[in-house]
């Protein structure tokens, strides 16, 4: 199977919705997080099937990083 790795855009908005309503309202409307970036993984049929984004924060007195992915049913074979 091959995969292809994309930046977030317009074009995967619904399927992104599909696949997670948090994080198409993340990046949809939280302007605050301007440095996060979302990976889309997209297989042979131009369907995604996973994505995953790299949150950063801060927490008291040190920088919190966390890695958040979810995957279809199509992404678990």
């Amino acid at each position: 199977m091959a995969l292809a790795v994309r930046p977030y855009h317009s074009d995967l908005e619904d399927q992104v919705k599909h696949l997670s309503h948090k994080a198409w309202l993340l990046f949809k409307y939280n302007k605050d997080y301007e440095h996060q970036k979302m990976s889309c993984i997209i297989n042979e049929q131009d369907e995604l099937i996973a994505l995953g984004y790299l949150r950063h924060g801060l927490d008291d007195d040190h920088d919190v990083m966390e890695i958040v992915m979810f995957v279809n049913e199509r992404g678990v074979a």
